[in-house]
């Protein structure tokens, strides 16, 4: 904070949906926003996230060659929604993302948004097409497979934990 109170002596969170932030103060929130689910908690970095958001859709315009520090945003708001068991609120979070064009290192972040929707899903009974997104996700593992700390072994296995059975990944045409 203290690095933002050099440009910005008063700055206060609260007002972050008031400010003009640059991109180097946007990218610093979204980071310390997750220092804070660390100090104070889930809610605290969600509350920030989400002040960050409505800050960015005010005062910036989704430019679908340039959104990578808005597809950082929503994927952090959506994992934080997601482990706090806000499972509606993440769909919404995931489809914001998911809605965004791909970039050529987007990759890992479509990946995430496979997954929570796959997990979403299931969490709210939607077991069947929890399932179906779960096995998009794995077939985005099955590539990616040892890049950005993405295991093929390790998704698969937790497939099995969850929906249990034999794991067919064929793609009916």
């Amino acid at each position: 904070m203290q690095c933002i109170r050099v440009n910005r002596p008063s700055f206060d969170i609260d007002k972050i949906p008031e400010y003009y932030l640059a991109h180097d103060e946007f990218t610093l929130i979204n980071i310390l926003a997750v220092i804070y689910k660390d100090i104070e908690g889930l809610p605290k970095a969600i509350e920030i996230w989400m002040k960050l958001k409505t800050n960015y859709e005010r005062s910036y315009s989704l430019n679908p060659y340039s959104n990578l520090p808005y597809r950082d945003l929503t994927s952090n708001i959506a994992l934080a929604l997601k482990h706090s068991e806000r499972f509606e609120e993440c769909l919404a979070a995931v489809e914001t993302g998911m809605k965004m064009p791909l970039d050529f290192h987007d990759m890992k972040a479509y990946s995430r948004y496979l997954h929570q929707k796959g997990w979403c899903l299931l969490k709210l009974g939607r077991r069947k097409e929890g399932e179906q997104w779960y096995k998009k996700f794995l077939h985005f593992a099955y590539v990616l497979d040892g890049y950005a700390a993405i295991n093929f072994e390790t998704v698969k296995m937790e497939y099995k934990d969850v929906f249990g059975g034999e794991l067919d990944l064929s793609i009916p045409w």
